[in-house]
């Protein structure tokens, strides 16, 4: 059975000058290595700037990183009024296309990692998750034991129809025939 912790020991929910990242690795590395974990963070939003110190951090192996569950996922379950939010959200502030927020592709083997009942809103550029070594595909003991996402909802601070990626780019385009958006894969 994993130790929990709850999160708002360590961070700080509905603050965005707040940055969790240096709270929840501090969390992780409370335990002893390898045991399992589950980091519980409480109904809110909770901003982390950048990425997180996961390559080649053992602390960030066999853990359940959780938030509380408010209903199926639905169209624009990131949007809220203000006041208390009845869900888990993490807002990750990424401001470079060649960052990645969980970059966990090591060449050892490593997990399980399970993720539930979570919102994660990526803002700006970069990517929210990478897993396993593409150098060492070929050798199944450089692999990850086991990936779960539970009830998550992934989404970005610039939806498909926003004017722009944040490059200046758009994600739709006027459709060939004039009805409707589709998805620009040109540029």
């Amino acid at each position: 059975m994993s130790a929990v912790i709850d999160m708002r020991v360590w961070g700080r929910a509905n603050d965005a000058s707040f940055d969790n990242t240096a709270a929840l690795a501090s969390a992780l590395a409370r335990r002893d290595k390898g045991e399992p974990l589950e980091a519980f963070f409480p109904a809110g939003d909770w901003h982390f700037s950048g990425p997180l110190p996961v390559e080649g951090n053992a602390d960030f192996d066999n853990v359940t990183i959780s938030g509380v569950f408010s209903g199926p996922s639905v169209q624009h379950q990131e949007e809220g009024g203000g006041g208390p939010k009845d869900r888990t959200r993490l807002i990750i502030a990424m401001n470079d296309k060649t960052h990645i927020w969980w970059n966990h592709t090591r060449s050892y083997r490593y997990g399980p990692l399970a993720f539930r009942d979570l919102t994660f809103k990526l803002s700006n550029l970069g990517s929210l998750f990478a897993f396993g070594d593409p150098a060492s595909i070929n050798h199944a003991a450089h692999t990850l034991r086991g990936l779960t996402f539970q009830r998550c909802y992934l989404s970005s601070q610039f939806q498909y129809g926003s004017a722009n990626v944040g490059d200046g780019r758009p994600w739709l385009i006027d459709a060939p025939d004039g009805q409707g958006w589709v998805l620009n894969r040109n540029n």
